[in-house]
């Protein structure tokens, strides 16, 4: 046979495939969410975590009532799920997790996009609806859809494109920040039956190979069954677990308002009592009553830790730095005085700390925003291991030095992590922020350009 003959061999077989891909594509129905007004989808989950200092298994039922469609062509669906599970330990010591229950809700939309809101705090409805294809070209290519929030990228790839039983099968990969760090690795199969629109089983595996919680995790869940609701049953209760949703978002919105240095935070955090109080004489649900309860015990506590972190602020802010001589990863000699006369901040963080990990792309941000400028930022690194921080630095790119800080942290009652010092010219302590935000770095760089201009 020729070389042109094997050629043009090759062109009919390249022609013929693309011919069926094509038939298979118009043959090719999306699938989309169908929700049915009025139906209960539930589903068992069961998910078993194998470690090496521990293992666990966790059993979840989890209730999406299909409650209404909306105007915009959403679906709202109320959330009732209920988890139990226990925890061995040392191979032999088991230990019980105490039940919990949450209530919560979500708009989800027939392609699979959700509209969030506070109730989602602790309930990820993503888990059980995936974002769908919108074409078939996308849907045989592949597609992601990306979190800003959390910085999780989802990979949704069509592991067979044999739709004859109408059972979608997906492959998702999963991407996070924390995957080189903690040596992280997520995949699923998602099923959906595109007749009925819904996911009828997942499959899913993870697993981690740094730190206490290093292990394996399995996880499956199935869709049970599909019941009726009664709805005229459930109405008042349903109203009334929006509303307390409102509550809650009203509740965290005067929160917002709270400074630790803010002469008023006394005054705020009574109003937001009062909220929930007047919001008692409102609603008739016991259970409802119930969660409101929760948020007075929680409110209790947040005003405790408010009135501790105002104290812990007073004695710190305004005050002279604390001093230290210490080496970076690279064995290079720091001290705190040979910063006067410019801006200092020191980020205390660790390997084992996630939100220190998220927080690393802001500060690295700053560092190059203010590289030609009188600032200094420099990492306080409490690893035990020098490998650790090292390792961190690698993977984060970091460009500013970080410290070998040992007990440093202690001089400056560091307890949360990470916590950002904001130290002036002349070494005073100005400001300070404990743990991770969203706008994190613009706090930061705000304070920053204004030390920068008092001379």
């Amino acid at each position: 046979m020729s070389k042109r003959t094997i050629k043009y061999a090759i062109l009919i077989i390249i022609s013929l495939s693309n011919f069926i891909f094509a038939k298979t594509l118009v043959k090719t129905v999306i699938p989309y969410y169908k929700p049915v007004i009025g139906k209960n989808l539930i589903y068992n989950a069961s998910s078993e975590f194998k470690g090496k200092n521990y293992s666990s298994v966790t059993n979840t039922t989890s209730q999406f009532l299909v409650w209404n469609k909306n105007q915009d062509g959403s679906f709202r669906v109320i959330v009732h799920r209920n988890t139990s599970g226990y925890r061995i330990i040392q191979d032999t010591i088991r230990k019980e997790n105490e039940p919990q229950t949450i209530w919560a809700y979500f708009d989800v939309y027939p392609d699979g996009k959700i509209t969030k809101n506070v109730s989602l705090d602790n309930f990820d409805p993503s888990l059980y609806f995936i974002p769908l294809p919108n074409d078939t070209i996308t849907a045989f290519n592949g597609w992601e859809f990306f979190d800003s929030s959390s910085q999780v990228r989802n990979l949704y790839q069509i592991d067979d494109p044999n739709f004859s039983d109408s059972i979608w099968k997906i492959n998702i990969s999963q991407q996070t920040p924390f995957d080189s760090i903690y040596l992280m690795s997520s995949s699923s199969i998602f099923y959906i039956n595109s007749k009925k629109g819904v996911m009828v089983k997942k499959e899913s595996e993870s697993s981690t190979d740094y730190g206490y919680s290093s292990g394996i995790t399995n996880s499956l869940v199935t869709l049970d069954s599909i019941k009726p609701i009664d709805t005229v049953r459930l109405k008042p209760f349903v109203n009334e677990l929006i509303a307390y949703f409102q509550v809650e978002s009203a509740y965290n919105q005067i929160l917002e308002k709270v400074e630790y240095n803010s002469p008023h935070a006394n005054l705020i955090m009574a109003n937001a009592k009062d909220l929930i109080e007047q919001a008692k004489t409102n609603f008739r649900d016991s259970i409802i009553i119930s969660m409101l309860d929760d948020m007075l015990d929680t409110h209790e506590q947040i005003k405790n830790s408010l009135a501790e972190d105002s104290m812990w602020y007073a004695k710190t802010l305004d005050k002279k730095a604390a001093d230290w001589k210490l080496k970076d990863l690279n064995e290079k000699a720091h001290s705190l005085k040979q910063y006067k006369g410019k801006v200092v901040i020191l980020d205390f963080w660790y390997r084992g700390c996630p939100w220190c990990i998220r927080a690393m792309p802001m500060i690295n941000q700053i560092a190059e925003n203010f590289k030609n400028a009188p600032v200094a930022v420099l990492g306080m690194n409490i690893d035990k291991k020098k490998d650790d921080a090292l390792f961190v630095a690698d993977k984060m790119k970091l460009i500013y030095p970080s410290l070998q800080c040992g007990d440093v942290y202690k001089k400056y009652d560091v307890t949360g992590f990470p916590t950002l010092f904001i130290i002036d010219k002349k070494g005073m302590i100005r400001d300070v922020h404990i743990g991770y935000s969203p706008d994190l770095g613009e706090k930061v760089t705000k304070k920053i350009n204004s030390l920068l201009e008092n001379k």
